[in-house]
């Protein structure tokens, strides 16, 4: 798998979050011969941070899920004792795998395009190469959890610890829930969710690739389709930004009835059902506020 975006007849899932966003597409199409589902999803950390989270079930006979990526020249990759560097003069793009604990890392080399043949002095020419990261197929799945930083310091301070069924990852001094697998219940302080990325803000969250949140025993919000969701709260209601690949049925905790409801500039049609706001929303990006 590269480390780009080949065309993808469905749309990825791209929403906005305070100091960053998140963006999420389905390979599948384009290694559907060796895959049965496979997803990159990327946490993007202003200013220069990327956390990229491969996940994907095999066909049959397939071992090893491969990860590559490409430097300006093979001899910019540095493999350290628990990362990887691009390095040109004083510059770093470092790499770091937190999940599986066993990678296979490799720098490998590629040939030279006929543009970059022809732009280069047969003396002074010097071999292109990539980063290959290898993860072993178990129980017919395989995935990583890779972080990418031109900042030495958020590297060096990562770390990551198991959970049931999730692993926690902090950056930066920032607490991020990875779901294991897709669709995978797990509960941390409180909060029993099925996404793959969760993070708590000060004035809400983040649930990426999800389709319920429930909050000290309650739902905050039920999706009938899997989309990536922002909620934030202040006294007079709740905000919630969405991604929703599919038109999806959405049902949102109020205290109350609200006084209105919105996606985007627009009334909702809506209606409100044991403390649950039910509505439709349709396919794409939007904003949905409900005021109390």
């Amino acid at each position: 798998m590269e480390s780009g975006y080949p065309y993808n007849e469905h749309p990825p899932e791209r929403l906005g979050c305070a100091g960053g966003a998140f963006l999420s597409t389905d390979l599948v199409p384009v290694y559907k011969r060796k895959w049965r589902s496979l997803r990159r999803s990327i946490l993007y950390l202003g200013p220069r941070t990327l956390v990229i989270i491969d996940r994907g079930e095999t066909a049959d006979g397939v071992g090893k899920l491969t990860a590559r990526f490409h430097a300006p020249r093979k001899e910019d990759i540095v493999l350290e004792k628990d990362a990887a560097a691009i390095v040109r003069g004083q510059k770093k793009l470092w790499i770091k795998t937190l999940s599986p604990d066993a990678v296979e890392r490799r720098v490998e080399k590629r040939p030279l395009s006929l543009n970059e043949f022809k732009a280069e002095h047969p003396i002074t020419m010097r071999a292109r190469g990539f980063l290959e990261l290898g993860a072993v197929v178990q129980n017919g799945a395989a995935g990583f959890v890779n972080v990418l930083s031109t900042d030495q310091e958020i590297i060096s301070g990562l770390a990551a610890s198991d959970g049931s069924g999730y692993r926690e990852v902090s950056i930066g001094g920032s607490r991020y829930i990875l779901g294991a697998a897709e669709g995978q219940s797990h509960e941390a302080d409180g909060v029993r969710t099925a996404a793959l990325v969760f993070h708590k803000m000060l004035d809400g969250f983040l649930a990426a690739r999800a389709t319920c949140v429930e909050a000290n025993g309650r739902p905050v919000f039920i999706s009938d389709r899997r989309g990536s969701f922002v909620v934030s709260d202040d006294k007079g209601g709740r905000k919630i930004s969405y991604a929703a690949p599919e038109r999806a049925r959405l049902q949102v905790f109020s205290p109350r009835r609200p006084k209105s409801v919105a996606i985007g500039q627009t009334r909702a049609q809506w209606e409100y059902r044991n403390s649950l706001v039910v509505l439709d929303l349709p396919a794409g990006e939007g904003m949905i506020e409900v005021r109390y």
